[in-house]
């Protein structure tokens, strides 16, 4: 007979967590166990302890999913789930491992996610850049050497959207 899970129960257990995160961490855990153990080619046998990792590997493995996953939206998306902490993650991976969808050893505890690293700094957003006296010059426009002359070109494309149609102009001048 299947086993019937009450989602609800495990998602107020964990804290109010978006059901989103819960795909994540599910995702992020295959992410992080192949990242530290590698890929055998087989199934995942959840009884094998040599595939474990612990809370510390973990967190560090679901930053690295997230970035892979959203980029630079990795940290707005996790706080939209609720997630604003290491902390967090453990205690979604502790309701999921407290409803039996997950196991753990027992050395594993909820203090093992606390604190790993401060997601302002993992998911920092890269700083602006400006032209500036530190900044290289954007490239000049082409080149095309015709002749004598070196003429200067671009490309300009005109949509005609009355017809559905468009023209593609060169703009070239020379000196």
């Amino acid at each position: 007979m299947p086993q019937t899970i009450d989602l609800k129960a495990i998602f107020d257990h964990a804290g109010g967590y978006a059901p989103d995160a819960y795909a994540f961490i599910r995702d992020g855990l295959a992410h992080t166990v192949e990242t530290v153990h590698g890929n055998d080619g087989g199934p995942l046998d959840p009884e094998d302890e040599s595939r474990h990792v612990d809370g510390s590997q973990l967190c560090l493995g679901l930053s690295d999913y997230a970035l892979q996953r959203y980029g630079l939206l990795a940290k707005p998306v996790l706080n939209k789930w609720g997630i604003h902490e290491t902390l967090d993650f453990g205690k979604i991976i502790f309701a999921l491992v407290d409803a039996g969808l997950m196991r753990k050893t027992d050395d594993d505890t909820l203090d093992d996610f606390a604190n790993v690293y401060e997601f302002d700094e993992i998911f920092a957003e890269p700083e602006p850049t400006t032209v500036g006296e530190n900044c290289p010059p954007p490239p000049p426009p082409p080149r095309i050497d015709i002749g004598s002359r070196t003429r200067l070109g671009v490309l300009v494309w005109m949509d005609h959207p009355a017809q559905g149609t468009g023209s593609l102009y060169a703009v070239i001048s020379s000196w």
